[in-house]
């Protein structure tokens, strides 16, 4: 493989490096935000695109769509780009979609205001188009170090490789050494093992032993435990007939205390009667009122209806005012193709016409320079035969 020139380095560099830009703000155009801008929804970015630039992409996400409705196959699969290409009416559904595609973003490039708008979205990108845009900043990096070293700057990491790599021989050389002394630690591990499996064998024993007199320990506490059970029974039966016999006591003071507060909740009865008058007296208030704000709303809405219809009116009347527009934009290109058209043929009838005029003037001063040719020759042959006819008087 050739080294770089300094001017192909550079080059490559300022390819790379307006492939990056271009990429920048060409990725911030995620599904999502084309979505928006092909349905209207964003307003501030209608307003920056302006009307071209807007119509340009409404006209390359339609044949996007054309595009993927081409490729779907009747199982619902895509078809690659080979078997599409087999097909015969492949041109006329790629080219277009390419060349739109080319125009709106030369558009786009033109207008740094709308590029600016586009980075200031959220930013949606994904994972791997965020990784690709960093491996072709560190390819820009590199070409640049590519093209700053220097021939001695290559040569010292030329020696410092072959350091490296006669370290690398020297590092496996010892991971084989290493290698042998893991082995014979591996060994004494294993022996070291084998202890612990006997040591792991009596402690075993002794655990059972240990189980047994814990059964044992358990047996006598259970004993314990019952003897305990009992004497608290006997305890809890006495205490219980002292608390029936306060019990009984409170409930005759309770009996008294019931009698006496009968008066008091009569009184009471009769001023909850009066309060359940008045707040029916305020829930009748309440129903007259809530009933006008209900014919209040009910009024509101009917407003609401007649403005709302006002305005489904006015939407369909610019719509249609748009719908027109864009007809009308339509019919100027068509008109502007046919004079364009019109002037080729114009231009090229006016070139075949001076063509056919050269020509035929060429032929015709061929022509009279034959018969200039041809009166000259007659005139040298009739001087020649009159010289000749001269001689023989001058002998005389």
């Amino acid at each position: 493989m050739t080294k770089l020139t300094n001017v192909d380095a550079q080059r490559v560099l300022a390819v790379i490096e307006d492939m990056l830009e271009k990429l920048g703000w060409a990725s911030h155009l995620t599904p999502e935000l084309l979505q928006h801008i092909s349905n209207g929804t964003n307003e501030e970015l209608i307003k920056t695109f302006g009307d071209d630039l807007l119509r340009r992409f409404q006209l390359t996400m339609q044949l996007e769509r054309q595009f993927e409705s081409f490729a779907l196959q009747t199982d619902g699969t895509s078809m690659t780009i080979s078997e599409m290409q087999q097909k015969p009416d492949y041109d006329d559904v790629y080219k277009p979609l390419k060349k739109s595609v080319r125009d709106l973003y030369r558009k786009l490039a033109e207008n740094p205001s709308a590029i600016n708008a586009i980075k200031s979205m959220p930013d949606g990108r994904t994972h791997a188009t965020l990784r690709f845009l960093n491996s072709l900043s560190e390819l820009k990096d590199l070409t640049l170090r590519r093209l700053t070293t220097t021939v001695e700057e290559d040569k010292a990491r030329s020696e410092l490789l072959e350091e490296y790599m006669e370290k690398e021989k020297q590092a496996n050389l010892d991971r084989r050494n290493l290698q042998k002394e893991l082995n014979h630690i591996r060994r004494e591990r294993e022996k070291a093992a084998s202890t612990r499996t006997d040591l792991i064998t009596k402690l075993k024993a002794e655990l059972q032993d240990l189980k047994h007199w814990t059964q044992q320990r358990s047996a006598k506490l259970e004993e314990e435990s019952q003897a305990r059970e009992e004497f608290q029974r006997k305890a809890f039966e006495e205490k219980e007939s002292v608390l029936s016999s306060q019990l009984q006591k409170v409930t005759d003071e309770l009996s008294g205390e019931q009698k006496s507060h009968k008066d008091d909740e009569d009184h009471l009865r009769k001023r909850k009667m009066k309060i359940e008058n008045e707040v029916e007296q305020w829930i009748n208030k309440y129903d007259r009122d809530m009933d006008a704000k209900v014919q209040e709303v009910v009024d509101i809405k009917a407003m609401y209806e007649e403005e709302r219809r006002k305005l489904t009116e006015l939407e369909e009347h610019f719509a249609k005012i748009d719908a027109e527009r864009e007809r009308i934009s339509e019919e100027q290109e068509i008109i502007a193709e046919r004079q364009r058209k019109h002037q080729e043929k114009e231009n090229f009838r006016h070139r075949m016409a001076a063509k056919i005029q050269a020509h035929w003037k060429g032929l015709v001063t061929r022509r009279d320079f034959e018969k200039l040719k041809k009166s000259k020759k007659k005139k040298k042959k009739a001087g020649k035969k009159g010289g000749k006819r001269s001689k023989p008087g001058s002998a005389k």
